[in-house]
């Protein structure tokens, strides 16, 4: 089985295809079960699988999106530094509109500032 991207003409075969996987935890579905309550829920979930009881998808209006009953994950998200992503966007527009006096008008038109962070 081969799954296809979702291009113009879907003709651009994915590799990453987890349909099969899909296909063998549905079969599988009363063994993985087991593995599902006998997880450790406080660890960081790492299947392409779960399992959602009926009154927790009532609760959420029967709400089929799979995502949403996926278990969170407890690992701490690493956040970039605003002052970079801000500079890092700077230079970009500086490209897009023409150098630095390009980047001056669009600094004015939003009229931003990047002042220091200062401490308590």
């Amino acid at each position: 089985m081969t799954a296809f991207k979702l291009d113009a003409n879907h003709e651009q075969p994915n590799e990453a295809d987890d349909l099969l996987g899909l296909i063998a935890a549905f079969n599988s579905r009363e063994e993985l079960f087991a593995d599902w309550r006998e997880r450790n829920a406080p660890q960081t979930w790492t299947e392409n699988w779960w399992f959602a009881d009926a009154g927790t998808i009532e609760r959420e209006g029967w709400n089929l999106s799979a995502s949403r009953y996926r278990p969170e994950s407890r690992e701490a998200a690493v956040h970039r530094n605003p002052r970079e992503l801000l500079e890092e966007l700077q230079e970009d527009v500086s490209v897009i509109l023409g150098g630095p006096r390009g980047a001056r008008a669009f600094h004015g038109e939003w009229n931003y500032t990047i002042s220091p962070t200062r401490s308590p």
